[in-house]
């Protein structure tokens, strides 16, 4: 029995991840950050010790290392990390002005938070057999394929993601270890404070082709930006 870590568990994405992951008999370590929020209490209590809570903001290096230990005490290897935890930031045109704190915010969870983990669970990571890290990234932080106007800390924030898997992906690889870049489409979550009712994916349908791209085997390895759709992003 595999175990996978999943960062922003709480709602959404994460935790569709989770269920499904439970679903096919992985064990999970789901990284809890809104302890209000009562979704993953109620899975704990349906799967036991198949799934392991511990408080994780990925924004605060602490804390990270904190939830390693913790979750050295669950387990002696984890097989995958999924680094799903992120943030949108403010949406702002420049010649409003733009919020600079919330920007900086931004690029330190959804870039930083990803390499906090890695760094972190590394240990638990070398012991494991996939030696395997995905991450959610977004067709925003795509160079090669920008459209957009505004959203302009959220853009660079997954630019910043896939450029530092990039990096990771150089050191790591001879190791034995895949780095996984994913584009999971929009969905309805509650990525900009209330949940999307109009997206073109339920968290649980985006769940399911996430992991069915990060199991995928490829002929040969190489870091691609991969989409839901099953094409790959110019990124």
């Amino acid at each position: 029995m595999k175990t996978i870590m999943v960062t922003g568990a709480d709602r959404g994405l994460g935790y569709a991840l989770c269920k499904k992951l439970l679903e096919d008999n992985f064990r999970v370590i789901a990284g809890q950050y809104m302890e209000e929020w009562k979704e993953l209490d109620i899975l704990k209590h349906e799967y036991g010790d198949k799934l392991f809570l511990v408080r994780l903001d990925i924004g605060d290096m602490n804390i990270v290392r904190a939830a390693a230990e913790e979750a050295e005490e669950y387990t002696d290897s984890i097989d995958i990390l999924i680094n799903c935890a992120g943030i949108d930031g403010e949406i702002r045109d420049i010649r409003d002005g733009y919020d600079y704190h919330t920007m900086l915010r931004t690029i330190d969870v959804n870039a930083l938070g990803a390499i906090r983990m890695t760094e972190a669970f590394l240990p638990l990571l070398d012991k494991g057999t996939d030696k395997k890290i995905c991450c959610v990234s977004s067709e925003a932080g795509s160079i090669g394929n920008c459209w957009r106007i505004d959203e302009t800390g959220y853009c660079m924030s997954k630019a910043a993601l896939n450029v530092g898997m990039a990096v990771l992906y150089n050191r790591l690889r001879p190791e034995g270890y895949d780095i996984r870049l994913y584009h999971p489409g929009w969905m309805n979550t509650y990525m900009m404070g209330a949940r999307e009712e109009h997206a073109d994916l339920e968290p649980e349908k985006a769940a399911e082709l996430a992991l069915n791209s990060f199991f995928r085997e490829r002929k040969e390895e190489s870091l691609l930006l991969e989409s839901y759709d099953g094409s790959v992003i110019p990124w």
